[in-house]
């Protein structure tokens, strides 16, 4: 029996001469993303989706991803995440912010109810639907205000007259997109009740018969991007009653949703976003930060428990710096960055032309500038677009905030900015920008090594870890690992053309315990430069 060869995915047996193409090129490791944002909600603040123990949805389904400032503020529809999206996804006016915020309520949430019960005719139909939406933000609040009648919250329907045929009707579904009073007790978007039109959801066909009204539910696209549809029902003909139809024409609100903290569901959010890839958390809403237990549960999760290294980003106390300061030191860890103070924006609403925000936007600026730069470009002085702040600093508080791990923004009168002063942590072991034990009070020094830690796990996942006919101590030597590690770490090197996350590297060893590989390697971040001191000799 003669030889047979495997060749270019053939098996060859005939005499002759054979030839194949193959690429050359290794294709390089992957650059991962580095500006995503995960926000945690507290109940009663955000509308969209529902909560990690949800009636329609749960778990890992729970978490939503949002890409675009519209698309975020379609989602969170409500409250102060609403107007901290612009401070997320545009910092310094710019679309430069966070790529991606993903978003999860820890708490447990049932749907909101839309029902049509016209079957107390001989003839008639019946459906009811549940809001994709859970939570009481869902509930459809009507109000009377005036002459006219408003839609200020959640989802409704209302019932009008054909268009081309009177004798016919259309069913609307609408969305109230008022966003609620801020806490300095102006419209959040300055937009009142009676100026916020609903959103109009989906509009059905003309129609005389609840049969092609029940056709078109459970046919449309847009009715399922928001609605489920329990049951639907026709009595008799299914022929439409007009004096029952008619009662009808005002908004009819969706009712029944709830939202409640179990004991678990902190935990149970935990461990859905274990695995998520997201780089820093963002917590809280209220008018302060405060340390409560699921706060510090965050900070042990991002620091035992969460996949590849991560931050948490909170807002401090509005316009106490002794307050801040005294969280920053109870928190004393390089996984936290605080915030202090409120910001003011321009507004023509307001009769002083601007208003004041509280610490979550101005923390949301300060994540937004952070996860839109770079690992290796510090945050240190860079601008984000306020018009003030609460909590007008002087020299000798902005330095007490700094030695404190206290992040401020303060008026930079030779730029004409609002800069932020410093990118720092609450570390209070931070005479230095890099301790023994690895850690450091410099936010770009930890995003650097984060990022670093982070591509060459998933790269290394990808290309040594994943080939099909298998891993072993012969198709992956320590000599191959070292090699590749160290062909990785070349790649990001600066250079007088690229800037990068480190400056050199070294001492790339791989170690074998048992069926495992240890390597380690040694690299110098790319750090931060933030003072410049200038002598003049008189001649």
């Amino acid at each position: 029996m003669g030889t047979r060869f495997n060749f270019a995915g053939k098996v060859i047996r005939r005499s002759g001469a054979y030839a194949q193409t193959k690429s050359g090129r290794n294709n390089p490791p992957l650059d991962l993303d580095y500006g995503r944002i995960l926000i945690i909600a507290e109940p009663n603040t955000v509308r969209g989706g529902a909560g990690i123990s949800g009636e329609l949805t749960s778990g890992k389904n729970a978490i939503y991803e949002l890409t675009n400032l519209t698309e975020f503020q379609n989602f969170i529809a409500i409250g102060m995440w609403f107007k901290a999206g612009e401070a997320l996804f545009k910092p310094n006016k710019f679309d430069n912010g966070a790529s991606k915020v993903y978003l999860v309520k820890p708490f447990t949430t049932t749907a909101s109810t839309l029902t049509m019960d016209l079957e107390a005719t001989t003839n008639g139909g019946k459906f009811v639907m549940k809001t994709l939406d859970e939570g009481v933000t869902a509930n459809g609040i009507k109000e009377t205000i005036g002459s006219g009648k408003y839609l200020t919250a959640g989802y409704a329907y209302s019932v009008h007259v054909g268009e081309r045929d009177s004798s016919k009707y259309i069913l609307k579904f609408w969305s109230s997109t008022y966003t609620g009073i801020a806490p300095d007790g102006m419209y959040i978007d300055e937009i009142s009740k009676i100026q916020a039109p609903p959103l109009l959801l989906a509009k059905s066909p003309e129609f005389s018969n609840f049969s092609d009204l029940f056709t078109w539910l459970t046919s449309s696209k847009e009715i399922h991007q928001y609605f489920d549809i329990v049951s639907t029902h026709i009595k008799g003909t299914g022929a439409v009653d007009p004096t029952s139809i008619g009662a009808l024409v005002s908004y009819q609100v969706s009712a029944g949703a709830t939202e409640t903290t179990a004991s678990d569901d902190f935990n149970k959010m935990l461990n859905a976003i274990t695995d998520l890839d997201y780089n820093c958390v963002m917590y809280k809403s209220g008018e302060n930060m405060h340390i409560d237990a699921n706060t510090l549960k965050i900070v042990d999760h991002i620091g035992t428990q969460a996949k590849y290294d991560k931050f948490l980003i909170l807002g401090g106390s509005d316009d106490d710096l002794d307050a801040s300061i005294t969280s920053a030191e109870s928190f004393n860890t390089d996984k936290v960055d605080l915030v202090h103070g409120g910001i003011k924006k321009k507004s023509q609403s307001s009769p002083v032309g601007s208003r004041s925000w509280n610490s979550l936007l101005h923390a949301s600026y300060v994540a937004g500038r952070i996860l839109g730069l770079p690992p290796q470009v510090p945050v240190t002085m860079k601008s984000i677009d306020i018009d003030g702040v609460v909590d007008v600093l002087d020299s000798q508080r902005i330095e007490d905030a700094i030695d404190a791990g206290v992040i401020t923004t303060n008026y930079d009168d030779d730029r004409g900015l609002f800069i932020v002063e410093q990118g720092i942590n609450t570390l209070q072991d931070n005479v230095n920008t890099l301790n023994s034990n690895s850690t450091s009070h410099v936010i770009q020094i930890k995003r650097i090594f984060a990022q670093l830690n982070k591509e060459l796990v998933v790269n290394a996942k990808k290309d040594l870890l994943s080939d099909p006919n298998g891993v072993n101590r012969n198709t992956l030597t320590p000599k191959m690992l070292q090699d590749w590690v160290k062909g990785y770490l070349q790649r990001k090197v600066a250079t007088a053309d690229v800037d990068n996350l480190i400056l050199s590297w070294q001492d790339v060893t791989v170690t074998r315990q048992e069926d495992a590989y240890f390597c380690q390697y040694k690299a110098e971040p790319n750090t931060e430069i933030r003072i410049l001191f200038f002598t003049g000799f008189m001649l």
